[in-house]
């Protein structure tokens, strides 16, 4: 698929150059490129810069997860510690204990509640018996000769909310603890790799491109930024979007216009339709059946069994008549002409109606 993508672009005329080393985007500019979109993503794991971080036994989620998923031979031993409390820290658990592991944990510094993770895949963890070690911090990896054979961590009470309006979490004094343990797996997030800081570019506080929110333009006049070395990881659709308001940028800056990307409305909400909640029916979903916990925590195989054809009918059912109906008739942000579809946007309104809300934007 993505190859199939990347033909497209081709085919517009875009010429790929691999294995280019690019020193600073400014450069380009003098090189007869009128302008530079910087998009080289989020792609190293964080690290967590304390004291045995280097000693054998010590793995980073995104690369441990890639050799994973290249179905490489990854020996972590009978006990593993992941750190961090997100999605990436979830999946090296579980993965952990499918290739062999018998004890793992997650040590997380603010509370269950605070983990960033999807909640279902907390749970399933859990169920799988992985070791929630919440309100921890690691403070030193222990080696001996080299190889990791403990964590030692102390404990964390939550004061203050920080800039992410989560509450600080801070060291209680003379709480350290220590755990026995074969290897660990850092998951605490991802950064731009070393290679890709360019140092004609200002970063933020985190470590990723400073631009302007509108336009994309970074401190250097000409060269734009977009994607996760600007927003940190985030989702493919959001990386895409911000490539295409850059876009925008650029070309209202080849054309030598000021280059602002404010966000307007064009058009006009036409009606609103309040559902009545007196008509509606509440139906439960159906829950998903799943393998057992001791079971799919040694297998590969499909956690989610799937639904039979009777509740799959009914499920469907179920979606299908749930009465809501929301409507935007400005599609993937392109611009629709109000007189044009006056009529189509009428006949919707009329056929809907009584089925629920309509929010028409024409």
């Amino acid at each position: 698929v993505l190859e199939e993508e990347i033909s497209y672009v081709q085919q517009l005329g875009v010429e790929i150059l691999n294995n280019q080393l690019i020193t600073n985007p400014s450069e380009l500019l003098t090189k007869g490129f009128s302008a530079v979109f910087v998009g080289t993503g989020a792609s190293s794991s964080r690290k967590l810069r304390i004291e045995g971080e280097d000693a054998k036994g010590v793995f980073h989620s995104l690369e441990f997860l890639d050799d994973i998923n290249m179905d490489k031979k990854v020996k972590l031993g009978k006990r593993v510690v992941v750190i961090g409390g997100g999605n990436a820290a979830i999946d090296s658990a579980r993965i952990s204990l499918r290739i062999g592991a018998s004890e793992v944990s997650i040590v997380y510094r603010r509370s269950r509640e605070e983990m960033p993770a999807i909640e279902t895949e907390i749970e399933d963890a859990e169920h799988e018996g992985i070791d929630l070690k919440i309100l921890s911090s690691p403070v030193k990896i222990i080696e001996e000769d080299g190889k990791v054979i403990g964590l030692r961590c102390i404990r964390m009470e939550l004061g203050e909310p920080d800039a992410s309006g989560r509450r600080r979490p801070v060291p209680i004094p003379d709480s350290e603890f220590e755990l026995e343990i074969d290897s660990i797996v850092v998951a605490i997030g991802q950064g731009i790799d070393a290679d890709d800081y360019f140092s004609d570019l200002e970063y933020t506080e985190w470590g990723l491109i400073q631009t302007d929110s509108q336009s994309h333009q970074t401190s250097v006049q000409g060269v734009f930024a977009g994607g996760d070395a600007v927003s940190g990881p985030a989702t493919v659709v959001k990386a895409v979007g911000a490539g295409k308001k850059a876009a925008d940028s650029i070309n209202q800056y080849l054309r030598g216009e000021t280059v602002s990307q404010e966000i307007t409305t064009s058009g006009t909400i036409v009606a609103t339709v309040a559902a009545d909640k007196a008509q509606a029916k509440e139906d439960q979903r159906a829950t998903m059946p799943v393998l057992e916990p001791e079971t799919r925590a040694t297998t590969f195989d499909e956690v989610e069994l799937g639904f039979n054809d009777t509740i799959s009918a009914t499920e469907a059912g179920r979606c299908i008549n749930c009465s809501i109906s929301n409507m935007d008739v400005t599609v993937y942000g392109g611009r629709i002409d109000p007189e044009a579809n006056k009529p189509l946007v009428k006949k919707f309104l009329q056929d809907e109606a009584e089925r629920g809300t309509i929010l028409a934007l024409v």
